[in-house]
């Protein structure tokens, strides 16, 4: 799967609170598919919170800390990631400066790529969770439904 990086605001999810400005370091993702590459110190972000949402093995009832860059980026696109299409999950590969958005307690359990139509379900439930929390001046998200 391929598509252009783009310049915005990207966000990233995690289960541990880092503090109100982490500066955050590429690693190997602790979460990982067999078919990405796992060799690949990254940041993993995307454009909108509900798609960090449903890139990630989230617990209901568990609390999560959301992130987004201090500015506009223009991060590498991903590289082999199955799911890129629906989460445009991109990295980034240096040091990063970070700001804490919000915390969450997750309403469901998520599984990636449960199929489409769950899929679907499950964007809308972290989407109306999160919306408050999104820019919404990305390009990438205006005409989502």
């Amino acid at each position: 799967m391929s598509y252009i990086s783009f310049k915005g605001y990207f966000y990233h999810i995690s289960d541990k609170p880092l503090g109100k400005k982490p500066i955050f370091i590429p690693c190997i993702p602790r979460f990982s598919n067999c078919m990405e590459l796992d060799f690949i110190k990254r940041i993993s972000v995307s454009p909108s919170p509900e798609q960090c949402c449903i890139a990630l093995p989230l617990q209901r009832n568990k609390k999560y800390y959301l992130y987004r860059t201090d500015r506009e980026i223009i991060p590498k696109t991903a590289c082999f990631i199955w799911d890129a299409h629906k989460t445009c999950e991109h990295w980034i590969l240096q040091k990063t400066k970070m700001i804490f958005v919000c915390s969450f307690v997750c309403p469901i359990n998520n599984t990636p790529d449960r199929g489409n139509k769950q899929w679907r379900k499950n964007i809308k439930i972290f989407r109306k969770l999160l919306e408050n929390y999104r820019d919404h001046t990305s390009h990438y998200l205006k005409g989502w439904k």
